[in-house]
């Protein structure tokens, strides 16, 4: 079961001009490098991922803090959903996961320790 939604992931091609967008919209990133650009809104994290097309995304993809992320890619696989990319570290203890449901949109999912 989840514990909310904590993130939105952008895909983007071109990470120096989607940063300068959201900046505008944002303000300043609090986490700022190549890899991943966040801003942190009223708790809601907002990211611009320049590898997320390479790893599946095919828009904007909502991340959703689950207490076993392991248990819940098994349950949602079962109940229908595809693997995109498979339970794996990120950093700080932090693992990630992304599925996809039926009709091709992204659900990411992240447990922190």
């Amino acid at each position: 079961m989840t514990k909310g939604l904590t993130a939105l992931m952008f895909p983007t091609s071109d990470p120096v001009k989607s940063r300068e967008l959201f900046t505008h919209l944002f303000g300043e990133p609090v986490f700022d490098e190549p890899f991943y650009v966040g801003w942190q809104l009223e708790g809601l994290s907002i990211g611009i991922d320049p590898s997320g097309k390479d790893r599946g995304m095919t828009g904007v993809t909502p991340v959703f803090e689950v207490d076993d992320i392991r248990a819940t890619v098994d349950a949602l696989a079962a109940a229908g959903a595809t693997i995109v990319e498979d339970v794996q570290p990120v950093g700080g203890g932090n693992l990630i996961a992304m599925l996809s449901d039926p009709d091709g949109n992204m659900i990411g999912l992240g447990q922190t320790p």
